[in-house]
């Protein structure tokens, strides 16, 4: 009998703090929600999603194994993914998510 191998769901809760981000095509950050340990992260990304829809956005793609997701409206894109450090600290590294 054939094993199954386990994945790793990144939408599961944790014990530590996530953040829920926002980004633009560039990587800059629209906005971010601070998740609490042991928060429902499925749940909060649905629920942005869905403001997102409210707003009239499109949503293109959803991956529960990668948390994260795409939109569109207009010519606009946007990434919503769960991160597990905080978006608005600066890392003092030289990329685009670096930058202030």
């Amino acid at each position: 009998m054939a094993t199954r191998r386990s994945r790793y769901d990144p939408l599961k809760s944790v014990d530590q703090t996530r953040w829920l981000t926002v980004r633009d095509a560039y990587g800059r950050l629209v906005g971010h929600r601070r998740l609490e340990s042991g928060a429902d992260l499925k749940a909060a990304m649905v629920k942005v999603l869905a403001e997102h829809a409210d707003a009239g956005w499109t949503l293109e793609s959803y991956s529960s194994e990668l948390a994260c997701s795409f939109c569109h409206r207009g010519e606009e894109r946007r990434q919503v993914t769960i991160e597990h450090s905080d978006p608005s600290a600066d890392r003092g590294y030289g990329n685009a998510r670096g930058f202030k």
